[in-house]
Protein backbone atom coordinates (compact mmCIF):
# COMPACT_ATOMS: atom_id res chain seq x y z
CA UNK A 1 0.00 0.00 0.00
CA UNK A 2 1.44 3.41 -0.39
CA UNK A 3 0.84 6.56 0.56
CA UNK A 4 2.19 10.17 -1.86
CA UNK A 5 4.38 7.67 -3.12
CA UNK A 6 5.46 6.01 0.12
CA UNK A 7 4.77 2.49 1.23
CA UNK A 8 3.01 1.56 4.49
CA UNK A 9 6.66 1.03 6.25
CA UNK A 10 8.27 4.25 5.37
CA UNK A 11 5.71 5.67 7.83
CA UNK A 12 5.92 3.38 9.93
CA UNK A 13 10.23 4.06 10.15
CA UNK A 14 9.43 7.99 9.89
CA UNK A 15 6.73 7.97 12.65
CA UNK A 16 9.50 6.25 14.54
CA UNK A 17 12.04 8.70 14.00
CA UNK A 18 9.77 11.32 15.26
CA UNK A 19 9.20 9.54 18.52
CA UNK A 20 12.61 9.19 19.26
CA UNK A 21 13.48 13.34 18.30
CA UNK A 22 10.28 13.83 20.66
CA UNK A 23 12.16 12.85 23.77
CA UNK A 24 15.90 15.07 23.18
CA UNK A 25 13.80 17.98 21.96
CA UNK A 26 11.69 17.68 25.20
CA UNK A 27 14.20 16.92 27.63
CA UNK A 28 16.00 20.21 26.45
CA UNK A 29 13.05 21.84 26.59
CA UNK A 30 12.73 20.76 30.57
CA UNK A 31 16.51 21.59 31.14
CA UNK A 32 16.00 25.70 29.77
CA UNK A 33 12.85 25.34 32.26
CA UNK A 34 14.92 24.58 34.95
CA UNK A 35 17.93 27.21 34.02
CA UNK A 36 15.14 29.75 33.51
CA UNK A 37 13.80 28.75 37.41
CA UNK A 38 17.33 28.71 39.17
CA UNK A 39 18.00 32.17 37.60
CA UNK A 40 14.82 33.31 38.56
CA UNK A 41 14.99 32.07 42.09
CA UNK A 42 18.62 33.87 42.15
CA UNK A 43 17.48 37.28 40.75
CA UNK A 44 14.90 37.12 43.49
CA UNK A 45 17.14 36.36 46.58
CA UNK A 46 20.07 39.13 44.65
CA UNK A 47 16.67 41.41 45.00
CA UNK A 48 16.21 40.42 48.41
CA UNK A 49 20.09 41.00 49.33
CA UNK A 50 19.59 44.33 47.58
CA UNK A 51 16.47 45.19 49.80
CA UNK A 52 18.07 44.33 53.28
CA UNK A 53 21.04 46.07 52.62
CA UNK A 54 18.65 49.50 51.36
CA UNK A 55 16.89 48.92 54.98
CA UNK A 56 19.82 47.91 57.17
CA UNK A 57 22.02 50.86 55.57
CA UNK A 58 18.90 53.34 55.79
CA UNK A 59 20.09 56.57 57.52
CA UNK A 60 17.20 57.24 59.40
CA UNK A 61 17.19 53.33 60.64
CA UNK A 62 20.96 53.78 61.18
CA UNK A 63 20.85 56.38 63.48
CA UNK A 64 17.76 55.51 65.28
CA UNK A 65 19.34 51.50 65.96
CA UNK A 66 22.41 54.04 67.33
CA UNK A 67 19.90 55.77 70.28
CA UNK A 68 18.32 52.49 70.79
CA UNK A 69 21.63 50.99 71.39
CA UNK A 70 22.92 53.86 74.19
CA UNK A 71 19.79 51.63 76.03
CA UNK A 72 22.23 49.04 76.42
CA UNK A 73 23.86 51.09 79.77
CA UNK A 74 20.42 50.93 81.19
CA UNK A 75 18.07 49.06 79.50
CA UNK A 76 15.76 49.29 82.97
CA UNK A 77 15.25 52.93 81.71
CA UNK A 78 11.30 53.73 81.41
CA UNK A 79 10.82 54.76 77.53
CA UNK A 80 9.69 58.29 76.68
CA UNK A 81 6.93 58.73 74.29
CA UNK A 82 9.51 59.45 71.55
CA UNK A 83 11.81 56.49 72.27
CA UNK A 84 8.66 54.37 71.98
CA UNK A 85 7.72 55.44 69.11
CA UNK A 86 10.66 55.32 67.45
CA UNK A 87 11.27 52.07 68.90
CA UNK A 88 7.91 50.53 67.47
CA UNK A 89 9.07 51.96 64.02
CA UNK A 90 12.34 49.48 64.66
CA UNK A 91 9.97 47.01 65.22
CA UNK A 92 8.33 47.30 61.90
CA UNK A 93 11.23 47.84 60.21
CA UNK A 94 12.73 44.65 61.93
CA UNK A 95 10.17 42.86 61.15
CA UNK A 96 10.34 43.47 57.15
CA UNK A 97 14.12 43.05 56.97
CA UNK A 98 13.34 39.75 58.59
CA UNK A 99 10.51 38.50 56.22
CA UNK A 100 12.90 39.14 53.59
CA UNK A 101 15.80 36.84 55.42
CA UNK A 102 13.34 34.28 56.08
CA UNK A 103 11.53 33.93 52.65
CA UNK A 104 13.96 34.81 50.43
CA UNK A 105 18.04 33.84 51.88
CA UNK A 106 19.82 31.57 53.76
CA UNK A 107 19.13 32.48 57.64
CA UNK A 108 22.29 31.01 58.21
CA UNK A 109 24.78 33.44 56.50
CA UNK A 110 22.79 36.61 57.49
CA UNK A 111 23.16 35.69 60.98
CA UNK A 112 26.83 35.09 60.78
CA UNK A 113 26.94 38.67 59.42
CA UNK A 114 24.39 40.37 61.39
CA UNK A 115 23.86 37.98 64.14
CA UNK A 116 25.50 40.37 66.88
CA UNK A 117 23.40 43.93 66.09
CA UNK A 118 19.75 41.55 65.58
CA UNK A 119 20.12 39.88 68.83
CA UNK A 120 21.07 42.97 70.82
CA UNK A 121 17.93 45.09 69.13
CA UNK A 122 15.97 41.76 70.21
CA UNK A 123 17.11 41.76 73.35
CA UNK A 124 15.99 45.69 73.77
CA UNK A 125 12.77 45.54 71.67
CA UNK A 126 11.65 41.84 73.10
CA UNK A 127 9.63 43.57 75.59
CA UNK A 128 8.04 46.52 73.54
CA UNK A 129 6.99 43.72 70.64
CA UNK A 130 5.12 41.78 73.60
CA UNK A 131 3.23 45.33 75.49
CA UNK A 132 2.52 45.96 72.00
CA UNK A 133 1.24 42.23 71.29
CA UNK A 134 -0.91 42.03 74.46
CA UNK A 135 -2.18 46.06 74.03
CA UNK A 136 -3.51 45.34 70.44
CA UNK A 137 -4.40 41.65 71.14
CA UNK A 138 -2.17 40.49 68.14
CA UNK A 139 -0.41 37.48 69.15
CA UNK A 140 1.67 37.48 66.50
CA UNK A 141 2.49 40.94 65.39
CA UNK A 142 5.85 40.75 64.29
CA UNK A 143 6.69 37.26 64.92
CA UNK A 144 9.29 37.00 61.75
CA UNK A 145 11.57 39.38 63.77
CA UNK A 146 11.12 37.47 66.88
CA UNK A 147 11.79 34.69 65.09
CA UNK A 148 15.04 35.83 63.53
CA UNK A 149 16.09 37.88 66.62
CA UNK A 150 15.52 34.89 68.86
CA UNK A 151 18.28 33.00 66.66
CA UNK A 152 20.49 35.92 66.92
CA UNK A 153 20.20 36.77 71.08
CA UNK A 154 20.74 32.94 70.98
CA UNK A 155 24.17 33.00 68.83
CA UNK A 156 25.11 36.17 70.45
CA UNK A 157 25.04 34.54 74.09
CA UNK A 158 26.64 31.38 72.59
CA UNK A 159 29.52 33.69 71.29
CA UNK A 160 30.36 35.21 74.86
CA UNK A 161 27.56 38.25 74.77
CA UNK A 162 26.42 38.89 78.51
CA UNK A 163 22.88 41.21 78.38
CA UNK A 164 23.05 43.88 81.86
CA UNK A 165 19.74 43.98 83.48
CA UNK A 166 16.93 43.03 81.65
CA UNK A 167 14.92 45.32 80.06
CA UNK A 168 11.29 46.47 80.66
CA UNK A 169 8.41 48.29 78.20
CA UNK A 170 7.06 51.58 79.62
CA UNK A 171 4.44 51.02 82.09
CA UNK A 172 1.75 52.82 78.88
Amino acid sequence: MTFCGFDADCWQIWASIAAVLTFPTTLIGLIAIVFTLRATVNQLRFGAWLKIQQIWTNEEFTNARGRLFARLDNPKRIWTKEEKDEALWICQKMDEFAGLVIRFLDMKDILEIWYDPVGKTWFLLRPVVQEERQGIGWSTKWERFEDLGERAYKMLLQKGWRPPDQPLASPE
